[in-house]
């Protein structure tokens, strides 16, 4: 006999979500000026690791939590986006490339 299980939500809320709006997965962007955006609910507090970095606070502005992503090298990069409340994490995470303006670049993003 097969067994199913379903996940079911005691406490009758949603549970909390944060989503990476920009870039979108496995993008190539140009490099320069361009900012990611992270979304969660209002008022939550939202931290963003680059490359495995450190966990810093990401600014909220306009609807979105933003990060500049200038800065960085050419080449693949990872972005993770965190809130955290009461000791439960939600994370996040996110492949893209980066690469300069009008240069041609192969995606081995996988």
């Amino acid at each position: 006999m097969k067994k199913t299980c379903r996940r079911i939500n005691t406490a009758g809320k949603a549970e909390k979500r944060v989503s990476i709006s920009r870039p979108k997965a496995y993008a190539v962007v140009n490099k320069g000026h361009y900012v990611a955006l992270i979304s969660a609910s209002p008022g939550d507090t939202v931290e963003i690791a680059l490359d495995g970095g450190d966990w810093t606070l990401c600014p909220y502005n306009a609807g979105y939590w933003r990060v500049q992503l200038g800065g960085l090298v050419d080449g693949e990069h990872r972005l993770a986006a965190r809130v955290v409340e009461g000791g439960r994490v939600f994370v996040a995470l996110r492949r893209f490339a980066l690469a300069r303006r009008g240069a041609a670049m192969q995606s081995g993003l996988s």
